[in-house]
């Protein structure tokens, strides 16, 4: 980074914590000097990114989601928050004085553990977040108060240092505020579902998992890579995650050069060492001051939408002529053998069972031993054994955090502390990553086969795919104010910032203390000692979650999340999930598929009250080829299926009993009372239904002790109420989901039922 660069964020920085001695009555530090000339740029940026600092005080800082698509909520979160786990928002929060001198204390000792030099900026926005992220940028009860302070200041950074480096390219120019002297470029990296799940299901849950965290780093550095080159630091990032980035970079020919020879790197990267099914597209659109900030002639989400229609051009035309050549001459192997985990040919590695892997997934599955306990991920130019391949020369591996200073002292790239923030450490920026994890036998890595067995009922792995609806129309549109006299007022960059940061942290940081949550008394009523949920989290980042786990308990962690979510959003935004129930032998890309068609069914289901928000179960096996018949919106499920369990565990699970036996008699009568046609039921599936529920009362009555006796006078309260639920369509269905979910929980794994 320039020194004029790094001397701007610093004063940015500065701002805030003038701001935040305000707040606690007590003295502010000078700001720090600058460099000659910056200063009218400074307050250029500070000026159109954070409120005038005289409208100040200590009301709490309101939820992004509050105002979301016009809604008018009220809530808000505490200002000094301490603790590592994500704050929720309530409806009544009050800071004082002494709240913001705890938090300036918390700062000074994060802070005084690292110098202010150029090297430590990202670890200074590490801490500053970390510190600052529940403080409202204007503390006055009357404004809007839905933009942390510490995202302000970073955009006034973003804005400020792009203009900077605009500037000292173009020395003669007057940078204006309406000027278009800034290019917001855009990142997406394509085939990510391919490479992840086309593996073989050998040690397939380390390889999902190494797979996809690599890519996740990947990105993160393509993202570091640009900022270096552009002379810019972390600031300037507005969003990185799910395989997606945005920077706000200057708009010069060099800046312009630099980043597209980076995409150009990185795709001819990807092209040798996965042969395509991997590719990073980008697209750009330029801005000025005041339209990313509200007060231009367009709004910021029709910048974004601009960019977005751009990458989408650029995936339709992926290759040059010269990557198509190199694509048709083919690897160096001999054309009869291929990895026996991606199927790729070339040079392959072959070992001591025969099979030959390439050399990516060689160093991946070496790589997956390690995924679990990291610490520091390095980034050099130095190649070891263990090290995976990064666009643009460098290294990927994993350090132990004494060994991780001494390497970056010795001028190592860059690294990335894993979930927690390092001071100490030069060129660091913190990853945030949802690797949650059941725990193995003996200290061994968790299996598919470890997770099928500890599940309950039927010995089964069970898959969830979730993310959150309709993401794209809410950046393109969900801060606009329509019918307002300016309607973009709101639709700003700071705001943007808040909106993606506040749904990544939930997913990269949240969700391994939603799942790391014990067990005392799942959905099935199950009550019990203390147990850690038995699942492990695949990707989190962005907008989506793959989970994998014992069936039960992956049903356990899609509840737990989506009631997280809907709290954390005060019910703004929405998830919708698949989720199928597979043998654990089956092909992880066909589970993945499976899973991926249920969430996409559950997109599609309407209720009353909207599409959505669903959630939708099983697979082809029991929906007879719909992966739909099973989707059910989130409420729905809790209220009008889960809620049947207990009727059903009562009714139909004796000691000694047949009872799934006859919930299959009673399973086919309900799938034959469906008639699409005439919506008017089957009247022999009726009179079957109430025949078996007879029968069954009947062999209680023969069995003759005392437990059937009692059980049959209870069932025959029941009856009325099943066939009530039988004939009418949508109680029908959740009785069939019921019943299934019942039989699944209950079933012993060498029944022949």
């Amino acid at each position: 980074m320039h020194r004029t660069t790094w001397n701007l964020l610093c004063s940015c920085m500065s701002q805030v914590l003038e701001r935040l001695a305000v707040r606690a009555g007590v003295a502010p530090k000078p700001a720090r000097d600058l460099a000659p000339g910056l200063a009218e740029i400074v307050n250029f940026a500070l000026t159109q990114a954070m409120e005038a600092p005289q409208a100040d005080g200590i009301a709490p800082l309101e939820s992004i989601f509050n105002h979301l698509n016009g809604r008018g909520g009220r809530q808000v979160l505490r200002a000094n928050w301490a603790h590592e786990t994500v704050q929720y928002p309530v409806e009544e929060a009050v800071n004082t004085e002494e709240d913001y001198r705890e938090l300036l204390a918390r700062w000074e000792a994060l802070s005084g553990r690292m110098p202010w030099e150029a090297d430590y900026a990202s670890c200074l926005l590490d801490a500053m977040e970390s510190c600052f992220s529940h403080v409202p940028e204007s503390g006055a009860a009357a404004d809007r108060r839905d933009v942390p302070l510490y995202l302000a200041c970073r955009a006034a950074a973003a804005i400020g240092c792009a203009a900077e480096r605009y500037a000292a390219r173009k020395p003669a120019s007057r940078v204006g505020r309406h000027d278009s002297i800034y290019r917001l470029w855009g990142f997406d990296l394509s085939g990510i579902q391919a490479f992840i799940y086309t593996i073989s299901n050998r040690g397939a849950l380390k390889g999902l998992r190494s797979r996809s965290f690599y890519l996740s780093v990947l990105m993160e550095h393509l993202v570091d890579e640009a900022l270096d080159r552009c002379g810019l630091s972390r600031a300037n990032v507005v969003y990185v995650g799910g395989g997606k980035a945005y920077l706000l970079l200057q708009d010069t020919e060099e800046a312009q050069a630099a980043v597209s020879e980076l995409i150009r790197e990185a795709n001819r990267f990807l092209l040798e060492r996965f042969g395509g099914s991997l590719y990073l597209a980008s697209g750009w659109a330029c801005a000025s001051a005041a339209e990313l900030c509200g007060s231009g002639k367009r709004g910021y989400s029709a910048i974004f939408s601009e960019v977005s229609r751009m990458i989408s051009r650029r995936k339709l035309n992926r290759y040059s002529a010269e990557d198509i050549r190199r694509l048709n001459a083919g690897g160096k192997g001999d054309g009869l053998r291929e990895c026996v985990i991606c199927g790729h040919q070339g040079e392959l590695v072959t070992r001591s069972n025969g099979e030959a892997l390439c050399g990516m997934c060689s160093r991946l599955e070496a790589f997956s031993r390690e995924v679990a306990g990291l610490e520091v991920l390095l980034v050099s130019r130095e190649e070891k054994p263990d090290a995976l391949p990064l666009p643009g020369g460098c290294w990927l591996r994993s350090e132990t955090l004494p060994e991780a200073q001494n390497l970056m002292n010795q001028g190592a790239v860059r690294c990335y502390p894993v979930n927690a923030m390092v001071p100490e450490l030069p060129r660091a920026h913190r990853l945030h990553v949802g690797n949650y994890q059941a725990a193995g036998e003996n200290g061994l890595s968790v299996t598919f086969a470890d997770l099928a067995a500890r599940s309950c009922g039927v010995k089964r792995l069970g898959v969830m795919r979730m993310d959150v609806d309709n993401l794209g129309s809410l950046f393109a549109g969900g801060l606009r104010m329509p019918g307002t006299k300016a309607p973009d007022r709101y639709v700003t960059l700071p705001r943007y910032m808040a909106l993606s940061t506040a749904i990544s942290t939930f997913f990269q940081r949240e969700i391994n203390a939603i799942l790391g949550q014990a067990v005392t008394q799942d959905w099935l009523g199950n009550m019990g000692e203390s147990r850690p949920l038995e699942v492990a989290v695949v990707y989190s980042g962005g907008d989506d979650v793959f989970i994998i786990g014992a069936w039960n308990d992956i049903m356990e962690a899609g509840l737990r999340l989506e009631e997280a979510f809907s709290r954390y959003t005060g019910g703004a935004v929405t998830l919708s999930g698949g989720m199928g129930i597979y043998h654990g032998k089956e092909p992880v890309s066909m589970m993945a598929e499976s899973a991926g068609q249920l969430e996409n069914a559950a997109k599609a289901h309407v209720e009353a009250g909207g599409g959505k928000n669903a959630i939708a179960l099983f697979g082809e096996e029991e929906s007879g080829g719909s992966p739909g018949d099973f989707a059910f919106r989130w409420t729905t499920l809790r209220e009008r299926v889960l809620t049947k369990l207990p009727m059903l565990a009562r009714h139909f699970t004796l000691a000694g009993d047949s009872g799934n036996g006859a919930l299959y008699q009673i399973l086919t009568c309900l799938r034959d009372m469906k008639d699409d046609e005439s919506r008017t039921g089957n009247p022999m599936a009726i009179a079957r239904l109430a025949y078996t529920l007879a029968r069954r009362m009947e062999q209680l009555r023969i069995r003759g002790d005392e437990a059937s006796l009692i059980e049959r006078d209870a069932l025959g309260e029941a009856v009325q109420q099943i066939l009530r639920w039988a004939e009418d369509e949508e109680e029908n269905r959740a009785l069939r989901t019921a019943i299934l979910l019942h039989v699944y929980a209950n079933r012993k794994e060498n029944t022949q039922e």
